[in-house]
């Protein structure tokens, strides 16, 4: 029987539905397993052998001494594509429409008419073609768009024209409308996107990070968008957060703002339960399990 210890309270049928998925139980101390909330650091026992994360990030779990150990590390990859993908394509859609002028002149009860355009025939770059970023792609595709994608081993799928490596990324930057992040954070990640990164992208173009906030250089950041070396940015991620209120960032009218709520939605728990339960199957029957981090990565 696996022991699991939740730092996290389940509802009811989500430890139903856990039982049901493997010979398991609950209890407070020397647990065999952890299940623990996304962005927190845990310092497990020592009978812990399975950490399991509610969430698809996993930077801050990842410290150096569980890196090093020889505990289990999943995560809930999968969790988050349907609503990240509509949350990216509900913020292409307010600068292509123009709707955070619209809200504005609404609320100055101001009757004017933004500049518009369409999303049909543009071209998106998804930087990080996971489950997220395949998600983005496919709602891209749908809106008539071309879609180009990074991911560190190139391969063809579906939904994107055309498949690239991450060495790419400088060449195609100036071929995209919006830039779309979809990345985990690493250190091969951390500070990608930098002056160099928005001199190389379209004036005329957006950037959108749904990834981590230090993937982007936030000052050179401000830099661009104040100086429109690019058109705009939405932000649901940022280098600190909450993203602090003396940030020029709140005052930009090219920019657009979630506080670090892309990836929610009232079926998230469900999702994630059912994703740890998949896991905890192969677990217990000696199978590969199916979102098994590599601690190295970070992914």
């Amino acid at each position: 029987m696996v022991k699991i210890c939740s730092l996290k309270e389940l509802e009811k049928k989500h430890i139903e539905m856990i039982k049901a998925a493997g010979n398991a139980s609950f209890v407070d101390e020397a647990a065999e397993l952890l299940i623990v909330p996304g962005g927190i650091a845990v310092k497990p026992g020592k009978t812990v052998k399975w950490i399991h994360a509610l969430s698809a990030g996993v930077d801050a779990l990842l410290t150096e001494d569980i890196i090093k150990s020889d505990i289990i590390v999943t995560n809930s990859r999968g969790v988050h594509p349907i609503p990240i993908a509509e949350h990216v394509l509900g913020m292409m859609l307010a600068f292509e429409r123009g709707f955070m002028q619209a809200f504005q002149d609404q609320l100055a009860r101001r009757w004017s008419q933004p500049a518009v355009s369409e999303l049909h025939g543009k071209t998106a770059l998804v930087v990080g073609v996971g489950e997220i970023g395949k998600k983005i792609a496919e709602l891209c595709r749908a809106f008539s768009m071309r879609v180009l994608g990074i991911k560190r081993s190139a391969c063809s799928m579906p939904c994107v024209d055309e498949m690239h490596g991450l060495e790419d990324i400088d060449r195609l930057l100036p071929l995209a409308d919006y830039v779309i992040i979809a990345l985990p954070l690493t250190k091969e990640t951390y500070h990608l996107f930098g002056r160099a990164q928005f001199k190389e992208m379209k004036k005329s173009a957006c950037i959108i990070n749904i990834g981590r906030g230090s993937i982007i250089d936030e000052p050179e950041l401000i830099d661009a968008l104040r100086s429109r070396r690019i058109a705009g940015a939405g932000l649901d991620v940022f280098e600190r957060e909450p993203l602090p209120e003396s940030s020029p960032l709140y005052e930009m009218g090219n920019v657009m703002i979630t506080s670090h709520y892309s990836g929610l939605t009232p079926r998230y728990m469900d999702r994630a339960i059912d994703i740890f339960c998949k896991n905890l199957a192969a677990y217990t029957e000696g199978r590969a399990m199916p979102t098994l981090v590599d601690k190295k990565r970070g992914y």
